[in-house]
């Protein structure tokens, strides 16, 4: 007789589906309003993402609304699409469907050759450069419904 094993995958990681989307970074959760400041607080920082939105928005073609002329102007769908291509490639940004963004690296990138702590520093380093500041990061584990 065949016997039927009952087997659970897990994944870790970024998780999105219809109904929820869960994931465990290290990194930071800021609202839009306190990124912003961060972001044109560095002048050319602020250039190169209002340059990605402009060039995406021609892309979009979205005659609806106005091309965004400063990073305040930048819609809160198309922020997190936007800063994922102008930040380092292993930083990932979510948008909560409340006014936060979180951004960082995924546990679940870590290298084979890299420590918990190496990954951690990345991070630092890698926030230092973009807005010339410490940020305090921690270890973010989110789940929220779609």
């Amino acid at each position: 007789m065949y016997e039927r094993k009952n087997e659970m995958k897990i994944r870790t990681g970024f998780v999105s589906n219809s109904s929820s989307t869960s994931f465990v970074i290290y990194g930071v959760r800021i609202n839009r309003e306190d990124l912003i400041i961060k972001i044109t607080d560095n002048e050319k920082l602020e250039e190169r993402i209002v340059k990605f939105a402009q060039k995406r928005w021609d892309e979009y073609h979205l005659p609806e609304i106005e091309k965004p002329e400063k990073v305040q102007d930048i819609p809160n769908w198309q922020l997190p699409i936007v800063l994922e291509e102008v930040f380092p490639k292993n930083l990932k940004v979510y948008k909560a469907p409340w006014d936060a963004l979180y951004i960082g690296r995924n546990w679940e990138e870590i290298g084979n050759d890299e420590t918990g702590g190496q990954l951690k520093d990345c991070v630092q380093r890698m926030f230092k450069y973009i807005f010339g500041v410490t940020i305090k990061c921690e270890t973010i584990r989110e789940t929220w419904d779609s």
